[in-house]
């Protein structure tokens, strides 16, 4: 269980890190309008879903800021049907590139996820 405390202080040390970051945007005007943050995409993975037992399933994936209004805000469950390919791809076309359609192994990209994207 002394290695369960540890993967949980170091999960909340990065959360930590993350918060005051993405405060630290929020607090931030954009020149542009908005605050930074608004402007901002921030993409937070882990290699693995679960520290304990290296399990890909059910990966969360976290994506802070608007993106400059590119991205939906809320909270979705992909329930383990689409790939951090297709979230790569996703965040891609978030930022302009509309272009891109694949990202890594062909066989893991579905394309964009759509529920994310600002028509």
């Amino acid at each position: 269980m002394q290695s369960l405390a540890c993967l949980t202080a170091i999960a909340r040390f990065y959360s930590e890190q993350l918060a005051a970051f993405a405060t630290s945007l929020a607090d931030t005007p954009d020149p542009q309008g908005g605050s930074l943050l608004d402007n901002t995409i921030i993409l937070c993975v882990s290699e693995i879903a679960e520290g304990s037992t290296h399990s890909y399933q059910n990966m969360p994936f976290l994506l802070v800021g608007g993106g400059g209004g590119t991205l939906k805000p809320g909270h979705y469950d992909l329930n383990n049907t689409r790939s951090m390919n297709d979230l790569f791809v996703t965040v891609a076309q978030a930022l302009g590139q509309r272009e891109v359609s694949t990202f890594g192994a062909a066989e893991f990209v579905k394309g964009p996820i759509s529920d994310l994207l600002v028509a």
